[in-house]
C-alpha cells in the first residue's frame, strides 16, 4: 500500500489500481506523534486489503482536514477507517464489496473522529454500510447506502449528534439506521 507521511498532500491515481493481497492498508495517513492535515486522496482503485483508506491521528486533534474524492474503494474487509478524524469530506466515492460480517463497513468511524461530512457516495454491498462508534455530529447527505448485509447504518454508543439526511437506505439485510445507546440522534 501507499503511506501518507506528510500534511498537505494530494494522491491523484488518475484511475490507477492499488491492489493487495487481503491484508494491511492500500492507503494510509497514520502518525501517532503528529497528525498529517489536509490530504486528499482522489481518482483511486483500491482493492484487495484489510482496509482500504486508513486515517488515524494523535489525541486530541487527530487528522484534520482530509478528503476522500471520487474513488472506488472495493473488495477488502474494511472500505474506509477513521480513527481521531476530524472534518474531513468523503465525496462522490463507491465503496462496495467490503467485508460480510457484522464488523466491517464500507465507512467506519472510531474514537472522536468528530465534525465530518460524508456525501453522494454510494455504499453498497458491504456488512454493515456504515459503523460509527465515539464519534459525534459527523453529518451524511445524498448518499445511496444499500444492499449492505447487515444494517444500512449502525449508530453504536457514544455517536452523538449524527445526522442523516436525503440519503437513500433500501434493501439493507438488517435496518436502514440501528441506533444502539444513543441519546440525541
Amino acid at each position: 500500500g501507499i503511506d501518507i507521511c506528510n500534511a498537505n498532500r494530494i494522491l491523484d491515481c488518475n484511475g490507477s489500481e492499488i491492489a493487495g493481497s487481503g491484508s494491511g492498508n492500500g492507503i494510509k495517513n497514520i502518525f501517532l506523534s503528529q497528525a498529517y492535515n489536509n490530504v486528499l486522496i482522489q481518482n483511486c482503485k483500491i482493492t484487495g486489503y484489510g482496509t482500504g483508506i486508513r486515517f488515524a491521528g494523535p489525541f486530541p486533534d487527530g487528522i484534520q482536514f482530509g478528503k476522500i474524492k471520487n474513488n472506488k474503494i472495493t473488495n477488502n474487509f474494511e472500505g474506509i477507517l477513521f480513527t481521531e478524524t476530524k472534518n474531513t469530506t468523503v465525496e462522490g466515492n463507491t465503496i462496495s464489496n467490503n467485508g460480510n460480517a457484522p464488523a466491517s463497513w464500507g465507512v467506519g468511524f472510531f474514537v472522536s473522529s468528530d465534525n465530518n461530512t460524508i456525501t453522494l457516495n454510494n455504499i453498497t454491498d458491504n456488512g454493515n454500510g456504515v459503523f460509527l462508534q465515539a464519534s459525534q455530529f459527523n453529518v451524511f447527505s445524498f448518499n445511496n447506502i444499500s444492499s449492505n448485509s447487515f444494517d444500512g447504518a449502525y449508530i453504536n454508543i457514544y455517536s452523538l449528534n449524527t445526522s442523516f439526511f436525503d440519503n437513500l437506505l433500501e434493501n439493507n439485510g438488517g435496518n436502514g439506521i440501528f441506533v444502539n445507546g444513543v441519546p440525541g440522534n
